[in-house]
């Protein structure tokens, strides 16, 4: 302890922030400041750069004051001591200093009464530590430092201390190691502060080391920080060291405290909350929140949401240097609980309330206090927050060739889909449209031309890698593996590859799992490869072996009672039926499948195969029945708490409601959905609905309104790479402009819609397009080549079977000839596609007979000033 400040150091670099607060409050009125952080993270520095800056302020003294708590071979220092030293130093006889703390205490802030004084009190412990040596006179500042949180220091105002950012703790690994970096070494100071966690202590020993080589360049030192096992046998320089200072911190907790910090070290994921904590340690849940509570006022822990806490970098590094004071079994055991835990509540929240197959959770004490059941909001969230930690063990898992656990938990991850309103298979549709296009023919494309992907927000890495995981460590053991543990690993490779769009590799695998699964007599198990295996075949065209297989998984689960298992493959059969051909067929497999889950209560499974009957409905051309199942299935969702089911179904509502022409519905509607979606943060969802949306408005005369939202549609779409949404959104954009520029307007969005279609094989956006643009031709008087360009669609239409194009492009006939003065071809030509729009109840049915009726009463009548593209506005 000494009556003056420390010399000040002159490569201070950052916290301009944090000094400019102490500064403002000691300018306002002196005050107390408590400067709080982890180990290294320059406290030390910055109350005395503070002290320097405001020692003027304060003529009657500054003082600094040592307390030791953290220092090596010290005691933390005892306030009586500390205040027998301050009144020496006053000058106050050692033979007249009180024999009491309190005695000491009081002398001490009546000599400081009425007194300008800077006291500075460096590493301290705690509130008992610190309390007798504050000052009574509203004349004096005290800045304070501790490693921990001073929570109970009365009339203190805390300022946390974190680590740098990037371009700080680059510029003081840079002017404390002399260097100008350029080029690769501008990359490699980049590399060294990342290494050492942008932590101060370990910036300032790192320069140090290469400031005292010359010969060294930065890029050499990242390369040995790179290489180095452990970058805290690095981070050091004489008697300081960064695993010093974190070991002075370790040292001081309770044993309990230190086991939890330990245990922490052994996770493998970026964060942990009380419930993970709790598997480490086999502790209660309650006990376990008040110690990550402790470990985080002791900086070591960092507070990263309410109830979610990570280690520093270096921290992690250095708990797991403490391994070793746990056994190994113990060390295992620790994190057999946590894998546990994740495996068990990743099932139960893939099954949430109201949902198939409801989960329970192992018994060990850690898991009971865990959620034991999940709504689906719930659920999404915790999935949200927990996919990074998800993934480290997964990957933890293989690169300890732990097979099974990879199995559970790549199974349990797809479980997730469940949760997004569609089922996995209608992922494994969307996948096929994105994937293997060329699998698609002509006549099935409206039947895939799925343009609504919310759930591909799902559909990230994150499942490719696991698929990959899993398939390395399934080749590098699949000889020594016993049969019933090989026929489960490939079966869920091929869910997982099938899920991620490799359909070939995935009909592979699942071909040689069911081979083991006979020669094992596994008859559900059986079933269910030929299940997914035959839904595969369909992804890949083959409808006739799909069918086959489906047909065997029936037999068996229908055999064994399975209903829940029986409806699902009925469901998958009648899909299957549709695109061969049988129509009918589809429709009643589809209804014994309903009726199944209805029979036995299956909610949530009821609510899957209405949306897909609704898809049927209008595969069928009937959009009011198809209105009618999803409305149905979005009860259903609704009642579940579903909320992606919930926004998924609207949005097909909203889409059927604008396509009979109930425009204001299908705005209520489509704006329900979007609420839904923006709540759940889907924005690939939230695209699709701002683009149905802008066609709504449009078809009212709103162009102001729809404009505006397929700009935001557009934006998603970017961000996503969301193609087929890029391409309706600039195909509707380009119509938009159309209606509010003229004629000319809005070409060019159109063409490049019409080239990412094709690029893409979307058939149906393709006929689309083709009569839109034929349209804007018609309109600016180019008739000819508008009568080309409606060939172009309503071949297209006929190759793909869509009447609604096909009835778009006749009715478009129909406009150029009462151009070219040709009433009588005209009017046959539109009584055809009022034919057809009837028989689809389109909403362009009324237009286009209202059309008719005034030619029919005209004996020459005149062309009109605009060629009207069916499904768009009249004004």
């Amino acid at each position: 302890m000494t009556t003056v400040l420390p010399r000040g150091i002159g490569t201070f670099v950052g916290r301009e922030q944090e000094l400019q607060s102490i500064v403002d409050a000691a300018t306002a009125g002196p005050s107390i400041y408590t400067v709080d952080g982890m180990a290294g993270i320059g406290k030390t520095a910055l109350i005395v750069r503070a002290a320097h800056m405001l020692a003027e302020q304060f003529p009657d003294g500054q003082y600094f004051v040592e307390l030791n708590t953290h220092t090596a071979g010290l005691t933390p220092s005892d306030p009586f001591d500390v205040l027998g030293t301050l009144l020496t130093d006053l000058g106050i006889d050692p033979r007249h200093i009180p024999s009491t703390l309190h005695g000491r205490r009081n002398i001490w802030r009546g000599r400081l009464a009425g007194k300008r004084v800077l006291l500075v009190l460096d590493d301290a412990r705690d509130n008992d530590q610190i309390e007798p040596l504050l000052p009574a006179s509203p004349g004096c500042l005290v800045l304070v430092s501790s490693r921990r949180c001073l929570i109970a220091l009365d009339d203190a105002t805390p300022l946390p201390v974190g680590t740098l950012d990037r371009d700080t703790a680059i510029d003081l690994f840079c002017t404390l190691a002399r260097r100008t970096p350029t080029g690769m070494n501008a990359a490699a100071a980049a590399e060294v502060v990342q290494a050492c966690g942008c932590l101060p202590l370990a910036i300032v020993l790192t320069a140090g080391r290469l400031a005292h080589h010359p010969t060294w360049s930065i890029t050499d030192m990242a390369a040995e920080l790179s290489e180095a096992r452990l970058r805290l046998g690095v981070l050091e320089a004489g008697q300081r060291a960064v695993r010093a200072a974190f070991a002075a911190s370790y040292t001081g907790l309770p044993p309990r405290r230190q086991m939890m910090f330990r245990r922490l070290g052994l996770h493998p994921g970026p964060d942990v909350d009380a419930y993970a904590a709790a598997a480490l340690v086999d502790l209660p849940i309650s006990t376990v929140r008040s110690e990550l509570d402790a470990l985080y006022t002791d900086h070591l822990l960092e507070e990263t949401a309410p109830g979610r806490y990570r280690l520093h970098d270096l921290l992690r590094e250095y708990a797991n240097t403490l391994a070793s004071e746990d056994t190994v079994a113990e060390q295992a055991l620790a994190t057999d609980r946590l894998f546990d835990y994740y495996s068990a509540t990743l099932h139960a929240a893939g099954h949430p309330s109201g949902t198939p197959a409801t989960a329970s959770l192992p018994t060990a004490r850690p898991q009971s206090s865990a959620p034991r059941q999940f709504t689906y909001a719930t659920a999404v969230e915790w999935m949200r927050r927990e996919r990074a930690n998800l993934m480290a063990c997964l990957r933890y898992a293989a690169a300890n060739n732990q097979l099974s656990r990879v199995i559970e938990l790549t199974r349990a991850l797809g479980s997730e889909l469940r949760l997004q309103g569609p089922t996995a298979p209608s992922v494994g549709i969307y996948q096929r449209q994105v994937v293997a296009a060329h699998t698609i023919g002509d006549r099935h494309a409206v039947a895939f031309a799925f343009k609504e992907a919310g759930f591909t927000w799902y559909l990230t890495d994150d499942y490719v890698a696991a698929a990959t995981l899993l398939h390395q460590l399934l080749e590098a053991q699949a000889d020594s593996l016993d049969s019933t543990t090989l026929a489960a690993a490939l079966r869920t490779l091929g869910q997982a590859r099938y899920q991620v769009g490799d359909f070939a590799v995935a009909a592979d695998v699942l071909q040689r799992s069911l081979s083991i699964y006979r020669m094992l007599g596994s008859r559900l198990e059986e079933a269910a490869v030929l299940h997914t295996l035959g839904y595969v075949l369909h992804l890949l065209g083959d409808y006739t072996t799909a069918y086959d297989l489906l047909g065997q998984a029936l037999a068996i689960r229908r055999g064994a009672g399975a209903r829940a298992a029986e409806a699902a493959t009925l469901s998958i059969l009648g899909w299957v039926q549709y695109l061969g051909g049988d129509h009918g067929a589809a429709l009643v497999t589809t209804e014994k499948s309903l009726a199944i889950v209805r029979e036995v209560g299956l909610k949530q499974l009821e609510a899957n195969i209405l949306s897909q009957q609704g898809w049927l409905r209008y595969l069928t051309d009937d959009p009011h029945a198809m209105i009618g199942n999803v409305q149905r299935a979005q009860q259903i969702y609704a009642d579940l708490g579903d909320r992606f089911g919930e926004a998924v179904t609207l949005l097909h509502a909203g889409w059927g409601q604008r396509l009979i022409g109930d425009y204001p519905t299908a705005d209520r509607t489509l704006r329900r959905a979007l609420a839904i979606y923006r709540e759940c943060k889907n924005r690939p969802g939230e695209a699709s609905t701002l683009n149905e949306l802008g066609r709504v408005h449009y078809l009212i005369g709103d162009h102001r309104s729809a404009t505006d939202l397929i700009r935001q549609a557009l934006k998603i779409y970017h961000q996503h790479g969301n193609r087929a949404g890029l391409a309706d959104a600039f195909a509707n954009l380009g119509w938009v402009l159309h209606l509010t520029d003229g004629p000319s307007a809005g070409i060019d969005e159109m063409c490049v819609a019409l080239v990412t279609y094709r690029d893409i094989r979307h058939r149906p956006g393709e006929a689309e397009t083709l009569n839109r643009l034929a349209a804007q031709l018609a309109a600016s008087d180019k008739t000819d080549r508008a009568l080309t360009r409606y060939e172009e669609a309503l071949h297209m239409a006929r190759r793909i079977n869509s009447p609604l194009e096909q009835a778009r492009a006749i009715e478009g006939f129909a406009s150029c000839h009462i151009r070219t003065g040709n009433p009588t071809t005209a009017k046959a030509e539109l009584q055809e596609a009022i034919t057809i729009y009837q028989r689809i109840a389109a909403a362009e049915t009324q237009p286009a007979r209202a059309l008719l009726n005034e030619l029919e009463q005209q004996s020459d009548p005149p062309p009109p000033p605009l060629a009207r593209h069916p499904n768009s506005s009249d004004t």
